[in-house]
């Protein structure tokens, strides 16, 4: 628009009769391929002025640059959208893949993939590490007399309890049904005793409420010092079994040791 006084569209408009006193005007719609408009590129002056159809073709070019930069950008914030879906669901999968569907804990190929970089660190700066190998007790027994629903929730307490109980750098691993193992980094055997027994005290205390009946539970559990030179996973794990059958052997929720031989 040459001059927006002599035109009825602009004359009244308060941008023109007002500041800025706006007195030409020149547009390019910003549509979409789809016959939205987004806006209009605009050329404003305080004089009036003739505005040549070169210059017009211009306008609109430009207006056909901003329309591509706006897709670009589109297109560039639907694809860090998509990257951001693939990741969480990517994430998701490996979460599932790695633990249990019902406590969340670490399944036991995942626990041992962890464990075997722990010892050798371990190994390789002759660090203290200790394991723990947990299991329920009479967990058959809580099945059969209040059902699989309380059995749940009793392996669901567990790692909740021993989560609350451990450091960041701590493994929590479901190798069995009822069965629990705790990787210790940087723990000697003898810390490692104090935590077990504050482990199985606090699950001992414990309520799980069914119907009209409280349900409590108790725990065994065998611990591995220190790993040694040859020492393997199994090795630990062996050490652990045999402290676990040892504290059952003594009458059940009991925590006993077993040093390398």
């Amino acid at each position: 628009m040459p001059d927006t006084i002599s035109d009825s569209r602009f004359v009244g408009n308060p941008l023109v009769t007002g500041d800025p006193k706006i007195r030409f005007y020149a547009g390019a719609p910003l549509r979409t391929k789809d016959g939205y408009n987004l806006g209009t590129l605009c050329v404003l002056d305080h004089k009036p002025r003739v505005f040549p159809g070169a210059h017009a073709k211009l306008l609109e070019k430009m207006a056909a640059l901003v329309m591509s930069e706006f897709k670009i950008r589109l297109a560039g914030r639907s694809a860090v959208a998509e990257l951001s879906e693939k990741e969480k669901y990517a994430n998701e999968l490996y979460r599932l893949a790695t633990t249990d569907s019902l406590t969340d804990a670490l399944n036991r190929r995942a626990f041992l993939e962890i464990v075997k970089k722990d010892i050798v660190r371990a190994k390789r700066y002759q660090r203290p590490l200790s394991v723990l190998l947990l299991d329920i007790d009479h967990f058959k027994d809580i099945n059969d007399k209040f059902g699989h629903a309380t059995g749940d929730a009793v392996l669901k307490a567990l790692v909740a309890t021993a989560r609350s109980s451990l450091r960041v750098q701590d493994v929590l691993g479901q190798v069995g049904g009822e069965e629990f193992v705790i990787l210790l980094p940087e723990t000697p055997a003898v810390n490692a005793l104090v935590l077990a027994n504050r482990l199985r005290e606090g699950l001992g205390s414990i309520r799980i409420e069914v119907d009209a009946a409280s349900v409590r539970f108790t725990v065994s559990i065998g611990i591995t010092g220190c790993l040694y030179a040859n020492d393997t996973v199994d090795d630990a794990l062996k050490r652990a079994e045999l402290a676990l059958y040892a504290a059952k052997d003594a009458g059940r929720n009991r925590v006993e040791l077993q040093s390398a031989a």
